[in-house]
């Protein structure tokens, strides 16, 4: 699968069909109809823009945003600290691995949507993916609120930080980072994936 291109892959075919809808209502129907595939046209494109990015910091301990979004939530379970993060559908939502590191996929599907609310995860689907490396380890785990608007391009056995690894469109992700670890951002705070630093190992 190409996830280099400008967009990606599983949103290539909505562009063309959106496309042409667009010319053939401007040529041979109203220029409202255009305008209206045109605003389609353009939120397609938005939601699955595939942009190259670079890290602001290339330290080997720094943590990177696997995903654009904003800081929902930052808990602490002993030596624990899961950070969670909405990405919704205005956002670039290219899953990129957050530290340089081995690579352990997880997958486990289910037919419920995701609710935004923590009681209801036990109920979601969800998809994980684990980096590993001499400092910690970092587990994300996506909750998209379809099943369908979530999937991983192939895994490596070693990824290298800011890698692409998959997409979703919108939903939740749950960064785990299982080590001591000094922060960067807050609550609140937008983060974009691949360039933002989370933080850095301890």
């Amino acid at each position: 699968m190409n996830n280099s291109f400008i967009i990606v892959d599983k949103g290539i075919k909505y562009v063309v069909i959106l496309l042409l809808l667009f010319f053939i209502a401007f040529f041979y129907f109203s220029a409202w109809l255009s305008l209206c595939f045109l605003a389609l046209l353009l939120l397609a494109v938005m939601v699955y823009y595939n942009p190259e990015r670079i890290p602001f910091e290339e330290a080997d301990k720094l943590i990177i945003a696997p995903v654009d979004g904003v800081v929902k939530s930052i808990r602490h379970n002993g030596q624990d600290t899961i950070i969670t993060i909405s990405s919704p559908p205005c956002f670039v939502g290219v899953l990129r691995f957050p530290i340089q590191g081995k690579v352990l996929l997880c997958t486990m599907k289910g037919f419920c949507f995701c609710s935004f609310k923590e009681k209801w995860k036990c109920l979601s689907s969800y998809n994980e993916f684990t980096s590993i490396s001499s400092y910690g380890e970092v587990v994300c785990r996506c909750y998209p609120l379809f099943v369908h608007n979530l999937f991983f391009f192939s895994a490596p056995l070693e990824a290298k930080k800011g890698q692409r690894i998959g997409f979703m469109s919108y939903g939740i992700l749950e960064l785990k980072i299982t080590a001591m670890v000094h922060l960067n951002i807050c609550e609140g705070n937008k983060i974009k994936g691949g360039e933002t630093t989370i933080g850095a190992f301890a």
